[in-house]
Parts: structure tokens; C-alpha cells; sequence
């Protein structure tokens, strides 16, 4: 059990504290939040320390929390680079005039995920009470046990989709290459074809002035001869024309084929890219929903809780209305939902809007009607109205914690 023990020195009223005035046992979550181990090697060749060749990352974090507590040069370097690092958090939290204020700077804070700066400007904060750094290091300890957990799911999920893309690019990159082998084939082969035009316009050119010379030959057979030369040269004409043009529209019909291929490649680095974002969301719901009665019981807070909330949601596909509904539930919250006039009567959706604490819209798949109706009814209601990008559900969730983070 992390417990947290006074700080060794008081700092003087209105000053930031330095690193080695903070708590000791806080050392430890700073560092490890705040500083990367780059950060740490870096400060550490800054003052001489190269740690061993067999030490661990655990060692070296240890090393330097231990070093932390004495305001010695390795001490003020990491003072000297948190500062640095975080000087635009430090700067917002200076607006804090009051515990309260402060409090809610570290709220906001936690609810955008922005974690590592937030938390060096209020542990040093002249104002933090004790209670709001035991809450503060709490949060920060869970956090870093379902960050812990969700980076080896994505880890091993992100490892599986990159073999599906890679897999992907190799074989579009085989169907490019057939592709552009063929355009090839084919450009030899209108390069061909154009060799025999020029041939047969200079037989054409051959075949005028055999035109001009039949008026000066008096032998009918030598005419009838020069006649038959005369069509068959205009026939091979033509056909060398109908080749040429046939062999263009093929290659025009090719150079399609690989546009449209590469525009599919595109959509689907996109839609895998969006997959990507829906598995990451699911899976953060799923972690939360397996934590078990006593883990709950030992965490400050879960990730979202809608504390009772009744959401509407306005919109969206029939099929996801059920996977919706068990992820509200599931956040402590109460879920109801109209379709926007697909199949639901417009006019209960008056009924639904004043029974919902927060209305939630995906403006890619509800009718304008709908949408403008469901806005317009919030703004008179002073209702938290949220629209959503699309009806996929990472919308829904961040769309449930931007709610959550307007109410608090």
C-alpha cells in the first residue's frame, strides 16, 4: 500500500517547491511520470553518471529517486529539465488563487488525459494541500496500472494489424507491378503499332502517286493491278488505324485501373486507420468492465462514470443501438434512443429530449430535422447537447467524456 509522508523541509509561502522540498514518496511517481528514461540518461551524462552496462531501467529510475531528496547537482538538473518541460502547465496553473481553483485545474486536467505536466505544476504548487496531493498520487498510481495494461492489449492487437497491412501493401505492390508490366507490354505494343502506321501512310503516300501514274497507263491490266494494290494498301490502312486506336483504349482502360487501385489502397490505410481507433476504444471499455468488485473498491475513480446519467441518443444505425445502449449501462448510465424519423415518430422525440440529462447526435447519420430539433431544444433547456462525428463508437465514448467533463 503507497503511502504518502511529510515533506523533510516547509517551503516558504508563494514560492514554488524544488524537487527535493516535494514529499519523498512523491519522487518516485514523478519521475516516473513525468521524466522519460532518455530523460534520465540524459540528465545523468550532464552530471557524469553512466550507469552500469547490466543495469536495468528499474535500477537506474531507482538511482535517480533516491538522488531526487538531496538538492545536489543530478537533483537540480531534473528540477532544471521538469521545468523546462512542463513550463506551459506551470504557467496555467499559476491562475490558481485557492485550493478550490487548483483542484479543479487538476480535474481538467485528468479528464483530457493531460497527465505528466498538470501533475509536476501541483505537486510543486504553493497552494496543493495534503489531501489534494493523496488524491493526486492516488489517481496517478491507477493510472498507471490501466495504462500498463492497455498498452500490452494494444500492443499485441497494433503487432496483428500491422501483419494484415503489410500483407495488404505486399499485394497491392504485386497487382502495381502486373499492373505497370502490363502497361508496358502494351505501350511496346502501340510503339509497334505506330512503326506500322508510318509504314502504311508512307504505302498511302506510295499508293497516290500510283493514283497519279494510273491516269498516264493506257494497259487496262496494268490499271486493274494497280487498282487491287491501291485497296489492299487502303485496306491495311484501316486496320492498322483500328489496331492502333483499339491498343490506346487499353491503355487509357489500364492507367484507370491502376488509378482506382491506388485511390482503394488510400481508403483502406483509412479504414484500417479508423478500425484501429474503434478496437482501441472497445478495449479500454472492455479492460474497465473487467476489473473485478475489489479492484473497484480499491481505485479513486474509474475511468468515466456517468453517475446515473440518462443519455439520448439521436440518430445512428439500428445495429449498434444495442452495443451502444450495454456501453451506457455499463458507465452507470441510462440509455434511450430514436432513430430521427427512420422508423420512430418524429413527434416522440419531443418525449425523449426532455426525459435525457445529455443528448448525444452523429451528424453523419441522422436527418437535418432530427438534429437541428434535438440542438434547438437543448439550447432552450440549457441540456449538454454533444455532436458526434460519426455513429462509430469512439465517437460515443469521447462524446460520453466530453459530457461528463462539461458537467464536473
Amino acid at each position: 500500500m503507497c503511502e504518502l509522508r511529510a515533506a523533510p523541509n516547509p517551503t516558504p509561502v508563494g514560492q514554488r517547491r524544488k524537487l527535493w522540498e516535494v514529499r519523498p514518496d512523491l519522487h518516485c511517481s514523478i519521475l516516473g511520470t513525468c521524466l522519460s528514461y532518455a530523460d534520465l540518461l540524459k540528465i545523468g551524462r550532464r552530471a557524469g553518471y553512466v550507469p552500469k552496462e547490466q543495469a536495468s531501467e528499474y535500477e537506474v529510475h531507482k538511482y535517480f529517486v533516491h538522488c531526487a531528496e538531496e538538492p545536489d547537482r543530478l537533483a537540480r538538473l531534473m528540477q532544471k529539465m521538469l521545468d523546462a518541460k512542463y513550463r506551459a502547465a506551470i504557467h496555467a496553473s499559476r491562475n490558481a488563487q485557492c485550493g478550490a481553483s487548483l483542484e479543479a485545474f487538476w480535474s481538467a486536467a485528468l479528464a483530457r488525459g493531460d497527465i505528466p505536466g498538470p501533475y509536476w505544476a501541483l505537486v510543486t504548487h504553493p497552494l496543493v494541500t495534503d489531501e489534494l496531493l493523496v488524491r493526486a498520487f492516488g489517481e496517478v498510481h491507477m493510472l498507471s496500472h490501466l495504462t500498463g495494461a492497455a498498452n500490452r492489449a494494444d500492443a499485441k492487437r497494433l503487432t496483428s494489424l500491422e501483419a494484415t497491412l503489410a500483407e495488404t501493401r505486399r499485394s497491392l505492390a504485386a497487382q502495381v507491378a502486373e499492373q505497370r508490366r502490363a502497361a508496358a507490354q502494351h505501350a511496346d505494343e502501340v510503339a509497334g503499332l505506330e512503326r506500322r502506321l508510318k509504314t502504311a501512310e508512307a504505302d498511302e503516300a506510295a499508293r497516290a502517286a500510283a493514283e497519279a501514274r494510273l491516269s498516264e497507263l493506257e494497259s487496262g491490266a496494268a490499271h486493274r493491278a494497280l487498282v487491287r494494290a491501291n485497296a489492299t494498301l487502303g485496306a491495311n490502312l484501316e486496320a492498322s488505324r483500328r489496331a492502333c486506336e483499339s491498343v490506346q483504349a487499353r491503355y487509357g482502360d489500364l492507367e484507370q485501373e491502376v488509378s482506382e487501385l491506388r485511390q482503394a489502397n488510400r481508403e483502406g490505410a483509412a479504414s484500417l486507420e479508423a478500425l484501429r481507433n474503434e478496437c482501441s476504444a472497445l478495449e479500454a471499455i472492455v479492460q474497465a468492465d473487467n476489473i473485478d468488485s475489489a479492484e473497484r473498491a480499491r481505485t479513486t475513480r474509474p475511468a468515466i462514470d456517468l453517475c446515473g446519467r440518462r443519455i439520448a441518443y439521436v440518430g445512428g444505425r439500428a445495429s449498434t443501438v444495442g452495443h451502444f445502449r450495454a456501453v451506457v449501462e455499463g458507465l452507470n448510465g441510462r440509455f434511450s434512443h430514436h432513430d430521427g424519423g427512420v422508423d420512430d415518430n418524429i413527434g416522440r422525440l419531443g418525449g425523449v429530449l426532455s426525459q435525457a440529462d445529455v443528448v448525444l447526435c452523429p451528424v453523419d447519420c441522422v436527418s437535418h430535422g432530427a438534429c437541428l430539433k434535438a440542438k434547438t431544444f437543448c439550447k432552450r433547456t440549457a441540456k449538454p447537447f454533444v455532436p458526434l462525428r460519426t455513429a462509430g463508437l469512439s465517437s460515443l465514448v469521447r462524446g460520453l467524456h466530453e459530457a461528463v467533463a462539461r458537467d464536473s
